[in-house]
């Protein structure tokens, strides 16, 4: 068998396989298109959400530790009112 028959075939059964692999994907579908499509935006935005509060969190904690570390209840004020304000524009652009 020639080589352009063996590229032929595997061709042939890779088109027949997408095929059918897209008609099982849209008899099983779960939602229509527009529906999928807003239940992945609240998905992907509620994910951006919870990221950006375990940052917030994170930087608390550490923001924190280095209180305790320099024996400064103040030190890094301005950072960490910085960083809420950057948080709270960051949700409201993800909501």
């Amino acid at each position: 068998m020639g080589f352009i028959a063996r590229t032929m075939k595997f061709t042939l059964g890779g088109i027949t396989g997408a095929a059918a692999g897209a008609a099982v994907a849209i008899l099983v579908a779960p939602d229509s298109g527009p529906e999928l499509q807003r239940k992945l935006r609240e998905r992907i935005a509620a994910a951006k959400v919870a990221g950006l509060q375990a940052k917030a969190d994170k930087e608390a904690e550490l923001v924190q530790r280095f209180r305790m570390e320099v024996g400064d209840p103040s030190a890094l004020q301005d950072v960490e009112a910085q960083s809420a304000g950057e948080r709270a524009q960051a949700i409201a652009a993800a909501t």
